[in-house]
Protein backbone atom coordinates (compact mmCIF):
# COMPACT_ATOMS: atom_id res chain seq x y z
CA UNK A 1 0.00 0.00 0.00
CA UNK A 2 2.82 2.41 0.80
CA UNK A 3 4.46 1.72 -2.55
CA UNK A 4 1.18 2.36 -4.34
CA UNK A 5 0.72 5.63 -2.46
CA UNK A 6 4.29 6.69 -3.29
CA UNK A 7 3.78 5.91 -6.99
CA UNK A 8 0.53 7.85 -6.89
CA UNK A 9 2.19 10.93 -5.34
CA UNK A 10 5.08 10.81 -7.81
CA UNK A 11 2.62 10.58 -10.69
CA UNK A 12 0.77 13.64 -9.40
CA UNK A 13 4.00 15.65 -9.15
CA UNK A 14 5.05 14.58 -12.66
CA UNK A 15 1.66 15.54 -14.07
CA UNK A 16 1.90 18.98 -12.51
CA UNK A 17 5.35 19.54 -13.99
CA UNK A 18 4.47 18.14 -17.41
CA UNK A 19 1.32 20.19 -17.84
CA UNK A 20 2.74 23.46 -16.47
CA UNK A 21 0.21 23.64 -13.68
CA UNK A 22 0.62 26.22 -10.94
CA UNK A 23 -0.76 24.37 -7.89
CA UNK A 24 1.61 23.29 -5.15
CA UNK A 25 3.13 19.86 -5.57
CA UNK A 26 2.98 19.00 -1.88
CA UNK A 27 0.44 16.41 -0.81
CA UNK A 28 -2.96 17.96 -1.62
CA UNK A 29 -5.70 18.51 0.92
CA UNK A 30 -8.03 15.70 1.90
CA UNK A 31 -11.72 16.64 1.61
CA UNK A 32 -13.14 13.22 2.35
CA UNK A 33 -13.31 12.99 6.16
CA UNK A 34 -15.49 14.71 8.74
CA UNK A 35 -12.51 16.66 10.09
CA UNK A 36 -12.39 18.45 6.74
CA UNK A 37 -15.77 20.02 7.52
CA UNK A 38 -13.99 22.90 9.26
CA UNK A 39 -12.08 23.92 6.15
CA UNK A 40 -14.98 23.21 3.81
CA UNK A 41 -17.42 25.31 5.81
CA UNK A 42 -15.02 28.24 5.94
CA UNK A 43 -14.58 28.10 2.15
CA UNK A 44 -18.34 28.05 1.59
CA UNK A 45 -20.61 31.04 2.05
CA UNK A 46 -23.58 28.88 3.02
CA UNK A 47 -22.00 27.85 6.33
CA UNK A 48 -20.25 30.43 8.52
CA UNK A 49 -17.15 29.63 10.61
CA UNK A 50 -17.99 27.49 13.62
CA UNK A 51 -19.26 29.36 16.63
CA UNK A 52 -21.70 27.97 19.14
CA UNK A 53 -24.05 30.95 18.93
CA UNK A 54 -24.44 30.46 15.17
CA UNK A 55 -25.58 26.85 15.22
CA UNK A 56 -29.25 27.78 14.90
CA UNK A 57 -30.22 28.08 11.25
CA UNK A 58 -32.77 30.51 9.87
CA UNK A 59 -36.30 29.15 9.69
CA UNK A 60 -37.98 28.36 6.38
CA UNK A 61 -41.75 28.65 6.96
CA UNK A 62 -42.46 26.26 4.11
CA UNK A 63 -40.39 23.48 5.72
CA UNK A 64 -40.34 24.01 9.49
CA UNK A 65 -42.79 21.67 11.25
CA UNK A 66 -44.42 22.96 14.42
CA UNK A 67 -44.23 20.70 17.47
CA UNK A 68 -44.69 20.66 21.24
CA UNK A 69 -42.64 23.37 22.95
CA UNK A 70 -42.85 25.98 20.18
CA UNK A 71 -43.93 29.34 21.55
CA UNK A 72 -46.07 31.83 19.59
CA UNK A 73 -46.64 35.52 20.22
CA UNK A 74 -50.04 36.66 18.89
CA UNK A 75 -51.34 40.22 18.75
CA UNK A 76 -55.00 40.98 17.98
CA UNK A 77 -56.03 44.62 17.43
CA UNK A 78 -59.78 44.57 18.25
CA UNK A 79 -62.26 47.45 17.87
CA UNK A 80 -61.75 50.24 20.36
CA UNK A 81 -58.62 51.00 22.32
CA UNK A 82 -58.02 47.41 23.42
CA UNK A 83 -55.24 45.20 22.06
CA UNK A 84 -55.21 41.52 22.97
CA UNK A 85 -51.85 39.74 23.15
CA UNK A 86 -51.25 36.04 23.69
CA UNK A 87 -48.02 34.19 24.47
CA UNK A 88 -48.88 30.56 23.88
CA UNK A 89 -46.78 27.39 23.88
CA UNK A 90 -47.77 24.29 21.93
CA UNK A 91 -48.85 21.69 24.47
CA UNK A 92 -47.51 18.15 24.70
CA UNK A 93 -50.52 16.88 22.77
CA UNK A 94 -50.04 19.47 19.97
CA UNK A 95 -52.57 22.23 20.78
CA UNK A 96 -52.47 26.01 21.10
CA UNK A 97 -54.83 26.81 23.98
CA UNK A 98 -56.30 30.33 23.83
CA UNK A 99 -57.69 31.88 27.06
CA UNK A 100 -60.94 33.16 25.50
CA UNK A 101 -61.58 30.96 22.47
CA UNK A 102 -61.32 27.28 21.56
CA UNK A 103 -57.97 25.54 21.16
CA UNK A 104 -56.31 24.83 17.81
CA UNK A 105 -54.34 21.69 16.82
CA UNK A 106 -51.02 22.64 15.16
CA UNK A 107 -48.54 19.78 15.59
CA UNK A 108 -46.69 18.38 12.52
CA UNK A 109 -47.92 21.20 10.30
CA UNK A 110 -45.49 23.54 8.57
CA UNK A 111 -45.16 27.00 10.08
CA UNK A 112 -46.70 28.83 7.14
CA UNK A 113 -49.83 26.69 7.35
CA UNK A 114 -50.07 27.13 11.14
CA UNK A 115 -49.96 30.94 10.83
CA UNK A 116 -52.77 30.87 8.28
CA UNK A 117 -54.90 28.59 10.44
CA UNK A 118 -54.39 30.80 13.53
CA UNK A 119 -55.46 33.83 11.51
CA UNK A 120 -58.63 32.12 10.22
CA UNK A 121 -59.43 30.66 13.67
CA UNK A 122 -59.26 34.02 15.48
CA UNK A 123 -61.25 35.80 12.79
CA UNK A 124 -64.21 33.65 13.84
CA UNK A 125 -64.17 35.27 17.28
CA UNK A 126 -62.74 38.75 16.72
CA UNK A 127 -64.04 41.18 14.11
CA UNK A 128 -60.69 42.48 12.90
CA UNK A 129 -58.07 41.94 10.20
CA UNK A 130 -55.21 43.20 12.38
CA UNK A 131 -53.82 39.87 13.58
CA UNK A 132 -50.07 39.31 13.83
CA UNK A 133 -48.57 35.87 14.49
CA UNK A 134 -44.88 35.40 15.36
CA UNK A 135 -42.96 32.29 16.28
CA UNK A 136 -41.19 33.59 19.39
CA UNK A 137 -39.29 30.47 20.47
CA UNK A 138 -38.59 27.11 18.89
CA UNK A 139 -38.69 23.82 20.74
CA UNK A 140 -35.53 21.98 21.78
CA UNK A 141 -34.76 18.51 20.49
CA UNK A 142 -32.30 15.74 21.31
CA UNK A 143 -30.38 13.75 18.70
CA UNK A 144 -27.84 10.95 19.01
CA UNK A 145 -24.73 10.24 16.97
CA UNK A 146 -23.69 6.60 16.75
CA UNK A 147 -21.56 4.43 14.49
CA UNK A 148 -17.84 5.08 14.11
CA UNK A 149 -17.75 7.22 17.27
CA UNK A 150 -17.69 5.64 20.71
CA UNK A 151 -19.50 6.01 22.98
CA UNK A 152 -22.86 7.31 21.77
CA UNK A 153 -22.89 11.11 21.55
CA UNK A 154 -26.10 12.84 22.67
CA UNK A 155 -26.63 16.45 21.56
CA UNK A 156 -29.12 19.08 22.65
CA UNK A 157 -30.25 20.91 19.51
CA UNK A 158 -33.18 23.02 18.36
CA UNK A 159 -35.88 22.21 15.87
CA UNK A 160 -34.39 24.72 13.39
CA UNK A 161 -31.05 22.92 13.27
CA UNK A 162 -29.98 20.73 10.38
CA UNK A 163 -27.72 17.76 9.95
CA UNK A 164 -24.60 19.87 9.42
CA UNK A 165 -25.36 21.89 12.58
CA UNK A 166 -25.20 18.72 14.66
CA UNK A 167 -21.87 17.66 13.19
CA UNK A 168 -20.47 21.16 13.65
CA UNK A 169 -21.49 21.05 17.28
CA UNK A 170 -19.74 17.70 17.59
CA UNK A 171 -16.53 19.16 16.14
CA UNK A 172 -16.69 22.07 18.60
CA UNK A 173 -16.92 19.56 21.46
CA UNK A 174 -13.96 17.59 20.06
CA UNK A 175 -11.65 20.52 19.28
CA UNK A 176 -9.98 20.51 22.70
CA UNK A 177 -9.11 16.80 22.48
CA UNK A 178 -6.51 15.88 19.85
CA UNK A 179 -7.32 12.17 20.11
CA UNK A 180 -10.98 12.77 19.42
CA UNK A 181 -10.16 15.11 16.53
CA UNK A 182 -7.97 12.35 15.09
CA UNK A 183 -10.97 10.02 15.21
CA UNK A 184 -12.90 12.40 12.95
CA UNK A 185 -10.31 11.77 10.22
CA UNK A 186 -11.70 8.24 9.90
CA UNK A 187 -15.33 9.28 9.47
CA UNK A 188 -16.94 9.71 6.08
CA UNK A 189 -18.40 13.07 5.11
CA UNK A 190 -20.30 11.62 2.15
CA UNK A 191 -22.02 8.61 3.76
CA UNK A 192 -23.98 9.91 6.75
CA UNK A 193 -27.21 8.09 7.57
CA UNK A 194 -30.19 9.61 9.36
CA UNK A 195 -32.44 7.16 11.17
CA UNK A 196 -35.96 8.48 11.77
CA UNK A 197 -38.99 6.37 12.64
CA UNK A 198 -36.92 3.24 11.87
CA UNK A 199 -36.22 4.43 8.33
CA UNK A 200 -32.66 5.07 7.15
CA UNK A 201 -31.77 7.79 4.63
CA UNK A 202 -28.23 8.47 3.39
CA UNK A 203 -26.94 12.02 2.95
CA UNK A 204 -23.85 13.50 1.28
CA UNK A 205 -22.73 16.70 3.04
CA UNK A 206 -20.03 17.35 0.46
CA UNK A 207 -22.73 17.79 -2.17
CA UNK A 208 -24.46 20.29 0.09
CA UNK A 209 -21.30 22.30 0.68
CA UNK A 210 -19.97 22.23 -2.88
CA UNK A 211 -23.10 21.85 -5.03
CA UNK A 212 -25.58 23.73 -2.78
CA UNK A 213 -27.85 20.69 -2.75
CA UNK A 214 -30.03 21.52 0.27
CA UNK A 215 -31.72 18.13 0.13
CA UNK A 216 -28.47 16.71 1.53
CA UNK A 217 -28.75 18.80 4.71
CA UNK A 218 -32.19 18.01 6.22
CA UNK A 219 -33.84 19.56 9.24
CA UNK A 220 -33.49 17.49 12.40
CA UNK A 221 -36.32 16.18 14.54
CA UNK A 222 -36.44 15.03 18.12
CA UNK A 223 -35.01 11.53 18.69
CA UNK A 224 -33.25 11.46 15.30
CA UNK A 225 -30.25 9.13 15.18
CA UNK A 226 -27.25 10.14 13.07
CA UNK A 227 -25.16 7.16 12.00
CA UNK A 228 -21.60 8.00 10.92
CA UNK A 229 -19.62 5.53 8.81
CA UNK A 230 -15.92 4.83 8.68
CA UNK A 231 -14.54 6.17 5.43
CA UNK A 232 -12.52 3.91 3.19
CA UNK A 233 -8.72 4.10 3.10
CA UNK A 234 -6.89 6.85 1.23
CA UNK A 235 -6.23 4.37 -1.57
CA UNK A 236 -9.93 4.48 -2.44
CA UNK A 237 -10.13 8.28 -2.63
CA UNK A 238 -10.28 9.99 -5.99
CA UNK A 239 -7.70 12.67 -6.62
CA UNK A 240 -8.62 15.73 -8.70
CA UNK A 241 -5.80 18.03 -9.79
CA UNK A 242 -5.01 20.77 -12.24
CA UNK A 243 -7.29 23.60 -13.31
CA UNK A 244 -10.11 23.08 -10.79
CA UNK A 245 -11.28 25.25 -7.95
CA UNK A 246 -10.00 23.04 -5.11
CA UNK A 247 -7.58 20.25 -6.02
CA UNK A 248 -7.36 17.45 -3.52
CA UNK A 249 -8.51 13.99 -2.44
CA UNK A 250 -12.24 13.25 -2.43
CA UNK A 251 -14.04 10.21 -1.06
CA UNK A 252 -15.40 7.92 -3.76
CA UNK A 253 -19.02 6.76 -3.71
CA UNK A 254 -20.45 4.12 -6.03
CA UNK A 255 -22.03 5.85 -9.00
CA UNK A 256 -19.66 8.84 -9.03
CA UNK A 257 -18.91 10.01 -12.54
CA UNK A 258 -16.40 12.46 -13.93
CA UNK A 259 -18.90 15.34 -14.05
CA UNK A 260 -19.89 14.93 -10.39
CA UNK A 261 -16.33 14.68 -9.14
CA UNK A 262 -15.21 17.79 -11.05
CA UNK A 263 -18.11 19.74 -9.55
CA UNK A 264 -17.22 18.53 -6.05
CA UNK A 265 -13.67 19.76 -6.66
CA UNK A 266 -14.92 23.29 -7.27
CA UNK A 267 -15.60 23.02 -11.00
CA UNK A 268 -13.39 23.86 -13.94
CA UNK A 269 -11.43 27.11 -13.90
CA UNK A 270 -11.60 29.57 -16.78
CA UNK A 271 -8.10 28.44 -17.71
CA UNK A 272 -9.14 24.75 -17.95
CA UNK A 273 -9.26 22.93 -21.27
CA UNK A 274 -12.42 20.82 -21.08
CA UNK A 275 -11.18 18.68 -23.98
CA UNK A 276 -7.96 17.76 -22.17
CA UNK A 277 -9.16 15.98 -19.04
CA UNK A 278 -7.21 12.82 -18.28
CA UNK A 279 -8.12 9.96 -15.95
CA UNK A 280 -5.45 7.60 -14.62
CA UNK A 281 -6.22 4.26 -12.99
CA UNK A 282 -4.14 1.76 -11.01
CA UNK A 283 -4.17 -1.93 -11.84
CA UNK A 284 -1.91 -4.68 -10.55
CA UNK A 285 -0.76 -5.52 -14.09
CA UNK A 286 -0.12 -2.07 -15.50
CA UNK A 287 0.28 0.14 -12.44
CA UNK A 288 -0.99 3.68 -12.98
CA UNK A 289 -1.98 4.12 -16.60
CA UNK A 290 -4.14 6.53 -18.55
CA UNK A 291 -7.64 5.16 -19.23
CA UNK A 292 -9.14 8.38 -20.60
CA UNK A 293 -6.63 10.35 -22.72
CA UNK A 294 -8.87 13.36 -23.36
CA UNK A 295 -12.30 12.89 -21.81
CA UNK A 296 -15.11 14.21 -23.96
CA UNK A 297 -17.87 12.39 -22.05
CA UNK A 298 -18.46 13.94 -18.64
CA UNK A 299 -20.48 10.86 -17.63
CA UNK A 300 -17.45 8.59 -17.56
CA UNK A 301 -17.88 6.32 -14.53
CA UNK A 302 -15.08 6.45 -11.99
CA UNK A 303 -13.55 3.79 -9.79
CA UNK A 304 -11.92 4.01 -6.35
CA UNK A 305 -8.38 5.39 -6.54
CA UNK A 306 -8.78 7.09 -9.92
CA UNK A 307 -6.68 10.19 -10.61
CA UNK A 308 -8.19 13.09 -12.60
CA UNK A 309 -6.03 15.79 -14.17
CA UNK A 310 -7.44 18.88 -15.87
CA UNK A 311 -4.94 20.51 -18.18
CA UNK A 312 -4.61 24.21 -18.86
CA UNK A 313 -5.66 25.74 -22.16
CA UNK A 314 -2.69 26.14 -24.46
CA UNK A 315 -1.28 29.63 -24.88
CA UNK A 316 -3.54 31.07 -22.21
CA UNK A 317 -1.90 34.08 -20.63
CA UNK A 318 -2.75 36.27 -17.70
CA UNK A 319 -3.64 39.84 -18.61
CA UNK A 320 -0.60 42.02 -18.00
CA UNK A 321 -1.24 45.27 -16.16
CA UNK A 322 0.38 48.36 -14.71
CA UNK A 323 -0.72 50.50 -11.76
CA UNK A 324 -1.01 54.28 -11.86
CA UNK A 325 -0.95 56.09 -8.51
CA UNK A 326 -0.93 59.69 -7.36
CA UNK A 327 -1.88 62.94 -9.02
CA UNK A 328 -3.52 61.78 -12.26
CA UNK A 329 -7.17 62.23 -13.18
CA UNK A 330 -8.02 58.51 -13.25
CA UNK A 331 -5.61 56.43 -11.13
CA UNK A 332 -5.99 52.66 -11.15
CA UNK A 333 -4.97 49.48 -12.95
CA UNK A 334 -4.55 49.52 -16.73
CA UNK A 335 -4.02 46.55 -19.11
CA UNK A 336 -0.95 46.62 -21.33
CA UNK A 337 0.67 44.63 -24.12
CA UNK A 338 4.38 44.24 -23.51
CA UNK A 339 6.41 45.53 -26.40
CA UNK A 340 3.53 47.72 -27.63
CA UNK A 341 2.21 49.81 -24.75
CA UNK A 342 4.35 52.83 -23.88
CA UNK A 343 4.41 55.09 -20.85
CA UNK A 344 2.81 57.94 -22.81
CA UNK A 345 -0.10 55.66 -23.80
CA UNK A 346 -0.99 54.90 -20.18
CA UNK A 347 -0.61 58.54 -19.13
CA UNK A 348 -3.13 59.54 -21.80
CA UNK A 349 -5.51 56.75 -20.73
CA UNK A 350 -5.48 57.97 -17.12
CA UNK A 351 -6.34 61.53 -18.17
CA UNK A 352 -2.95 63.13 -17.62
CA UNK A 353 -1.70 65.05 -14.61
CA UNK A 354 -3.84 66.99 -12.15
CA UNK A 355 -3.11 70.59 -11.12
CA UNK A 356 -1.60 69.36 -7.87
CA UNK A 357 0.86 67.03 -9.57
CA UNK A 358 4.62 67.39 -9.69
CA UNK A 359 5.79 65.72 -12.94
CA UNK A 360 9.38 66.57 -12.01
CA UNK A 361 9.23 63.98 -9.22
CA UNK A 362 7.21 61.34 -11.15
CA UNK A 363 8.82 57.97 -11.77
CA UNK A 364 8.16 54.39 -12.90
CA UNK A 365 8.87 51.61 -10.40
CA UNK A 366 9.76 48.18 -11.78
CA UNK A 367 9.92 45.10 -9.57
CA UNK A 368 12.56 42.42 -10.14
CA UNK A 369 16.23 42.14 -10.78
CA UNK A 370 17.68 43.56 -13.94
CA UNK A 371 19.29 41.25 -16.50
CA UNK A 372 23.00 41.30 -17.20
CA UNK A 373 25.21 39.04 -19.25
CA UNK A 374 28.02 39.64 -16.75
CA UNK A 375 26.10 38.71 -13.61
CA UNK A 376 25.90 34.89 -14.12
CA UNK A 377 29.69 34.76 -14.53
CA UNK A 378 30.10 36.71 -11.28
CA UNK A 379 28.00 34.05 -9.53
CA UNK A 380 30.20 31.32 -11.01
CA UNK A 381 33.28 33.12 -9.77
CA UNK A 382 31.80 33.44 -6.31
CA UNK A 383 31.15 29.69 -6.21
CA UNK A 384 34.79 28.79 -6.84
CA UNK A 385 36.70 27.57 -3.73
CA UNK A 386 38.84 30.28 -2.16
CA UNK A 387 38.05 32.59 -5.07
CA UNK A 388 38.70 36.21 -4.22
CA UNK A 389 36.77 38.73 -6.30
CA UNK A 390 38.09 42.20 -6.96
CA UNK A 391 36.50 45.03 -5.00
CA UNK A 392 34.82 46.27 -8.18
CA UNK A 393 33.14 42.87 -8.70
CA UNK A 394 31.90 42.69 -5.13
CA UNK A 395 30.59 46.22 -5.41
CA UNK A 396 28.76 45.19 -8.58
CA UNK A 397 27.10 42.23 -6.86
CA UNK A 398 25.98 44.38 -3.92
CA UNK A 399 24.58 47.01 -6.26
CA UNK A 400 22.82 44.36 -8.33
CA UNK A 401 20.96 42.88 -5.36
CA UNK A 402 19.96 46.28 -4.05
CA UNK A 403 18.12 46.95 -7.31
CA UNK A 404 15.23 44.59 -6.65
CA UNK A 405 13.06 47.65 -7.17
CA UNK A 406 14.28 49.69 -10.10
CA UNK A 407 13.39 53.35 -10.64
CA UNK A 408 13.08 54.20 -14.32
CA UNK A 409 13.90 57.82 -15.01
CA UNK A 410 12.47 60.05 -17.73
CA UNK A 411 11.29 63.63 -18.20
CA UNK A 412 7.57 63.39 -17.51
CA UNK A 413 7.13 67.10 -18.25
CA UNK A 414 8.20 66.64 -21.86
CA UNK A 415 6.72 63.19 -22.29
CA UNK A 416 3.23 64.14 -23.48
CA UNK A 417 4.34 67.06 -25.67
CA UNK A 418 7.41 65.45 -27.28
CA UNK A 419 6.37 63.47 -30.38
CA UNK A 420 9.89 62.18 -31.05
CA UNK A 421 9.59 59.54 -28.30
CA UNK A 422 12.97 60.44 -26.82
CA UNK A 423 11.52 60.36 -23.29
CA UNK A 424 9.17 57.42 -23.86
CA UNK A 425 9.68 53.68 -23.29
CA UNK A 426 7.75 50.40 -23.24
CA UNK A 427 6.12 49.28 -20.00
CA UNK A 428 6.29 45.82 -18.46
CA UNK A 429 3.82 43.77 -16.44
CA UNK A 430 3.75 44.92 -12.82
CA UNK A 431 5.19 48.39 -13.44
CA UNK A 432 3.93 51.14 -11.15
CA UNK A 433 3.66 54.75 -12.34
CA UNK A 434 3.81 57.19 -9.42
CA UNK A 435 3.01 60.88 -9.81
CA UNK A 436 3.61 62.67 -6.46
CA UNK A 437 1.87 65.80 -5.27
CA UNK A 438 3.49 69.18 -5.71
CA UNK A 439 6.23 69.74 -3.12
CA UNK A 440 6.89 73.48 -3.01
CA UNK A 441 9.48 73.22 -0.28
CA UNK A 442 13.12 72.42 0.45
CA UNK A 443 14.43 70.69 3.59
CA UNK A 444 17.62 72.03 5.21
CA UNK A 445 19.34 69.87 7.82
CA UNK A 446 22.73 69.61 9.50
CA UNK A 447 25.03 72.54 10.22
CA UNK A 448 22.69 75.54 10.01
CA UNK A 449 21.31 77.66 12.81
CA UNK A 450 17.63 76.95 12.05
CA UNK A 451 17.22 73.61 10.24
CA UNK A 452 13.75 72.85 8.92
CA UNK A 453 11.42 73.09 5.91
CA UNK A 454 11.51 76.23 3.76
CA UNK A 455 9.42 77.30 0.75
CA UNK A 456 10.90 76.37 -2.61
CA UNK A 457 12.06 79.37 -4.61
CA UNK A 458 12.97 79.24 -8.27
CA UNK A 459 16.74 79.54 -8.97
CA UNK A 460 17.62 79.74 -5.28
CA UNK A 461 21.07 78.28 -4.51
CA UNK A 462 22.29 76.38 -1.48
CA UNK A 463 23.84 79.60 -0.21
CA UNK A 464 20.46 81.36 -0.48
CA UNK A 465 18.68 78.62 1.49
CA UNK A 466 21.41 78.64 4.14
CA UNK A 467 20.81 82.38 4.56
CA UNK A 468 17.08 81.66 5.04
CA UNK A 469 18.05 79.14 7.74
CA UNK A 470 20.03 81.75 9.69
CA UNK A 471 23.46 80.99 8.27
CA UNK A 472 25.99 78.26 8.96
CA UNK A 473 26.46 76.77 12.37
CA UNK A 474 29.74 75.77 13.96
CA UNK A 475 32.29 73.29 12.58
CA UNK A 476 30.57 72.90 9.17
CA UNK A 477 32.25 71.19 6.19
CA UNK A 478 31.33 73.37 3.24
CA UNK A 479 33.32 71.12 0.92
CA UNK A 480 31.07 68.13 1.72
CA UNK A 481 27.59 69.66 1.23
CA UNK A 482 25.09 67.16 -0.18
CA UNK A 483 21.75 67.51 -1.97
CA UNK A 484 19.45 64.51 -1.50
CA UNK A 485 17.40 64.22 -4.68
CA UNK A 486 13.66 63.94 -3.89
CA UNK A 487 13.02 61.81 -6.98
CA UNK A 488 15.75 59.19 -6.67
CA UNK A 489 16.96 59.49 -3.07
CA UNK A 490 20.53 59.76 -4.34
CA UNK A 491 23.09 61.84 -2.43
CA UNK A 492 24.67 64.35 -4.81
CA UNK A 493 27.81 66.38 -4.24
CA UNK A 494 26.95 70.07 -4.07
CA UNK A 495 28.44 73.47 -3.46
CA UNK A 496 27.12 76.81 -2.29
CA UNK A 497 26.09 77.70 -5.86
CA UNK A 498 24.18 74.44 -6.53
CA UNK A 499 20.43 74.82 -7.21
CA UNK A 500 18.17 72.25 -5.46
CA UNK A 501 14.80 71.28 -6.87
CA UNK A 502 11.39 71.19 -5.17
CA UNK A 503 11.27 68.54 -2.46
CA UNK A 504 15.07 68.17 -2.31
CA UNK A 505 16.97 68.12 0.96
CA UNK A 506 20.15 70.09 1.65
CA UNK A 507 22.45 68.37 4.14
CA UNK A 508 25.41 70.25 5.59
CA UNK A 509 27.83 67.96 7.49
CA UNK A 510 29.61 69.06 10.67
CA UNK A 511 33.00 68.13 12.02
CA UNK A 512 32.97 65.86 15.07
CA UNK A 513 33.74 67.57 18.38
CA UNK A 514 36.83 66.02 19.94
CA UNK A 515 37.00 65.72 23.72
CA UNK A 516 40.48 65.48 25.23
CA UNK A 517 39.69 62.73 27.72
CA UNK A 518 37.90 60.63 25.08
CA UNK A 519 40.95 60.87 22.81
CA UNK A 520 43.33 60.03 25.63
CA UNK A 521 41.31 56.93 26.60
CA UNK A 522 41.69 55.62 23.08
CA UNK A 523 45.29 56.68 22.43
CA UNK A 524 47.02 55.76 25.74
CA UNK A 525 46.38 51.96 25.54
CA UNK A 526 47.62 51.89 21.95
CA UNK A 527 50.74 53.87 22.88
CA UNK A 528 51.50 51.50 25.76
CA UNK A 529 51.19 48.48 23.48
CA UNK A 530 53.51 50.05 20.92
CA UNK A 531 56.10 50.91 23.55
CA UNK A 532 55.98 47.37 24.92
CA UNK A 533 56.56 45.94 21.46
CA UNK A 534 59.51 48.31 20.89
CA UNK A 535 61.11 47.29 24.21
CA UNK A 536 60.74 43.59 23.39
CA UNK A 537 62.30 44.07 19.97
CA UNK A 538 65.24 46.01 21.39
CA UNK A 539 65.83 43.43 24.13
CA UNK A 540 66.13 40.64 21.57
CA UNK A 541 68.85 42.39 19.60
Amino acid sequence: MREKRLIQTLLIICMFIASGMTQQTSIPADYSSMSSLVGLARQNRIVQPFRAEQLVSSIDEDIYEVDSGDEFYIRVDVEGPDVKTFSLTVTSDGYLVFPEVSALYVRDKVLKQVKQEIYRHLRQFYNTTEINVTLARIHPIKVSIIGALEPVVNLNMTSADRLLDALQKLIIAYEADSLKMRALDRISIRRIELIRDRKETSFDLLKFLRLKDESQNPLLKSNDIIFVNFKDSLQSDVFVGGEVGQPGYYEYLPGDDLFTMLKLAGGLQVSADSNRIEVYRFTEDEGFHRVVPFARSSRFMLRPGDQIFVRKKPFIARQKTVVVEGEVKYPGVYPIIEGKTKLSDVLRWCGGFTRESNPHLAYVQRIGLGRSSRFPQVLIDLDQPKRQLPTSELSYVKSFFRQKVQILQTDFQKLLQDTSGANDFFLKDGDKIVVPSRLEMVIISGGVRNPGIYPFKENFTVKDYVALAGGYGERVKKSMIKIIDAKTGNWLDAGENSVPGPGDQIFIPQRMEWELWTVLKEVIPIALQLSTIIIIIQSTK
